[in-house]
Formats: C-alpha cells, structure tokens, sequence
C-alpha cells in the first residue's frame, strides 16, 4: 500500500503529462516493476475519466465534456452513462466538489 504523499507523487507527474511508467517510479516503485504494471495502477483511459469530471466541473453538457476529454463525438452522443458511473469519475467530481466547495 503506497503513503499518501507517494500518490500525490505519482499524480503529479502523470497529471503534468508524464508517463506512466514516470509517475509509478516518482511514486515509489521500482523501475522493473513500473515497466511491466502500469496497467493495474493506471486503469485504461484513467486520464480521459479525470478529463471528463473536468469538463463537467465546467458545466459542459455529458457530451461536451465527453468530447473534451477526447471520445469521439459518435461514442459521446450515446454512452455518457458509462462514464457517470465509472468509480474514477464518481471519485474526481467528489474531490473537486470537495476543495472548491468545501462538502
């Protein structure tokens, strides 16, 4: 289990646009193993689900912030709900309601 100061870490430079592999190792794990399990710590399309809550956070429309966070306008029209209910998004709006609202 990594501290919190080590996710923030690895957040940091992942948000900045670092690799994955990057942000594991300034998150504290070893260079071997951040080559071969990025995709356990980093779910599929994780920087699109924060894009997403972003772009609500901005009062985008499901679709528009779809299309912000890089989904095709095609997947966006129709399948926003699967993002809605992704535990990522659900967890990214909480944060963000939470620091600029303070609940």
């Amino acid at each position: 289990m990594r501290t919190q100061e080590q996710i923030r870490a690895l957040a940091a430079v992942y948000s900045r646009g670092g690799s994955k592999t990057a942000a594991m190792i300034a998150g504290g794990y070893s260079p071997r193993c951040a080559g071969s399990n990025t995709c356990k710590v980093f779910p599929k399309g994780s920087y699109r689900h924060i894009r997403f809550a972003q772009g609500l956070f901005m009062c985008m429309n499901r679709t528009q912030a779809a299309i912000y966070a890089g989904y095709s306008p095609r997947w966006a029209g129709t399948n926003t709900w699967r993002l809605m209910r992704h535990p990522a998004v659900r967890a990214e709006l909480r944060r963000m309601r939470r620091v600029h609202y303070g609940y």
